[in-house]
């Protein structure tokens, strides 16, 4: 969602990853303030870790912590509403990693509590200052792709496969289920995945069951109707009003009725937009 600016004073693309990469990212987006005035978006979860490079002017974040990207920065995955400001030249590339590819290129996960971080500190080196250097030579977002591509070539590791039998039906649990096809215990699998992809299945269900409220067609009717919560409350299991709620101002920071007034407004991109 843009506040305060026009259309013509931003320039954003989205770009597909290459087949050999799909395993890795989701997608890339480039982003870019052609404006004389700041541009305020907000940024909805996804539960995706990002590696944002910025090659202008400062862009500065404002979530539970104040953040300050002038070069390069990677992120926790994305659990709640983010707002981030480009002042003018901010231009931006964004790689949205896909499920465990953030721990497989880094080695390590965030540190608990940091929503942002420079990625040469996480990793105790200089080569992402560096990178930003070479990638800020390139003049096309696609060159600048095709670039970290090859760099990630020599660090990315293979999957372990362990999370890609978790089942998507909110009704089983996805540790007992992973579990039981790898042959290691609960507790094993429960640490991998805050190890590996940097949240608990508990939370990464509680989210999967929020993102159908959003898509469900209750939500969606035409202006002026009135969405039944009761209906919506029965149907994603959620044990009351108050519960729902909860969830809404959780990941959004808005009650549902205000989410329904404002949903016009808002753009739900699974990265930076």
């Amino acid at each position: 969602m843009d506040k305060n600016t026009h259309k013509s004073d931003y320039i954003g693309n989205r770009f597909t990853v290459p087949a050999e990469w799909d395993t890795v990212f989701t997608h890339f987006y480039y982003g870019e303030n052609t404006g004389k005035t700041d541009i305020t978006k907000i940024l909805l979860p996804d539960f995706k870790p990002l590696l944002v490079f910025n090659f202008g002017s400062p862009m500065q974040i404002v979530g539970e912590t104040e953040h300050v990207i002038t070069d390069v920065a990677v992120t926790s995955p994305l659990k709640r509403v983010v707002q981030y400001s480009m002042s003018p030249g901010s231009v931006l590339l964004v790689a949205n990693f896909k499920d465990d590819a953030f721990y497989r290129f880094f080695g390590t996960a965030m540190p608990a509590g940091h929503l942002f971080m420079h990625p040469d500190k996480l990793i105790d080196s200089k080569c992402f200052s560096l990178l930003h250097g070479q990638l800020k030579s390139f003049a096309e977002p696609e060159a600048k792709i095709n670039y970290l591509l090859n760099y990630a070539k020599a660090f990315i590791a293979d999957s372990t496969g362990l999370f890609d039998d978790a089942p998507e039906d909110d009704y089983f649990n996805p540790i007992k289920v992973i579990a039981q096809k790898s042959g290691l215990s609960e507790r094993s699998i429960q640490l991998q995945y805050k190890k590996q992809l940097g949240y608990s299945a508990k939370e990464l269900t509680r989210f999967a069951r929020f993102q159908k409220v959003l898509s469900s067609p209750a939500l969606h009717l035409p202006k002026g109707d009135k969405v039944n919560w009761f209906d919506v409350i029965e149907a994603f299991g959620y044990y009351d009003q108050s519960h729902l709620i909860a969830d809404f101002k959780y990941y959004i920071g808005l009650s549902p009725l205000n989410y329904i007034r404002l949903q016009q407004e808002f753009c739900n991109p699974p990265a930076l937009s």
